[in-house]
Formats: C-alpha cells, structure tokens, sequence
C-alpha cells in the first residue's frame, strides 16, 4: 500500500521451494489500482520476478549467499522506472547477526523523471537480532 498520490497499490502473490541451501522463488502481480497507458497491461500474471538463491557455511559461522532473479512485465516498469526486464544479482556474506553484501542490476538509469540509481553496484551492511515472542 502506497501513498494516494502514488496510485500504485497492488495485490501479489509469492510462492518458494527450497531444499538444503537452495531455493526457487517467484513473484506474480495479481492487481493494482494504477492506470495502464499506452501499450501497457497490468494484468494479474503479466508482471512477474522469478529468483534462484544458494545459501553455504563456509565455517566457524561464516555463510555465503548467492541470489539471481529476473524481473519483467509493464508493471515493473511503470513502477521500477525502468525500460524493459532486468536482472539483478548480488552475494553476501554473514556470520552472527552481521551481514556484508555486494549487489548490482542491469537495471540501468530509470526512465523515471530524474532517473533512479539503479546503474550503481551497492553494498549493504547489517546487524540483525533474534527476538522469541
């Protein structure tokens, strides 16, 4: 749910399989609230992202993770501010509630006035903490 302005409020649904460290995912719109122009069709199942991820301890706690996924439809166009499908793909590295991850898209600029930085590799640093309920 976005904001009002934005009129792009949408339904999706994820599914995934996994066994041992690897996993299949995928991603499919199934509405939205935002206006189709032109040639574009939102569509439930027109947009989609699929996504492959290998997950292994390399020892004393430390695991490397390796995701690559594949975005396309109208929606994520009109959305993303991009022009066409694109790939994303990054590798991690965590021990503890640490994680280091280097990840990149050939998303390119964005068609979005201004253009987004989806051209830039990023790095991502976190910490995270379990809490039991």
């Amino acid at each position: 749910n976005y904001d009002e302005e934005a009129e792009f409020d949408f339904g999706e649904v994820y599914a995934s399989i996994g066994m041992g460290g690897f996993s299949v995912g995928a991603w499919i719109l199934t509405n939205t609230e935002a206006d189709e122009v032109g040639d574009q069709d939102f569509s439930a199942g027109e947009t989609y992202y699929i996504s492959v991820d290998y997950a292994f301890e390399v020892g004393d706690g430390i695991a490397i993770g390796l995701h690559g996924g594949y975005h396309d439809g109208d929606f994520s166009e009109a959305f993303n501010g991009v022009d066409g499908d694109y790939y994303d793909y990054n590798i991690s590295l965590s021990k503890g509630g640490f994680g280091f991850m280097i990840t990149d898209t050939n998303a390119g600029g964005g068609a979005a006035e201004g253009g987004f930085d989806n051209d830039e590799m990023k790095f991502v640093v976190s910490y995270s903490v379990d809490v039991s309920l």
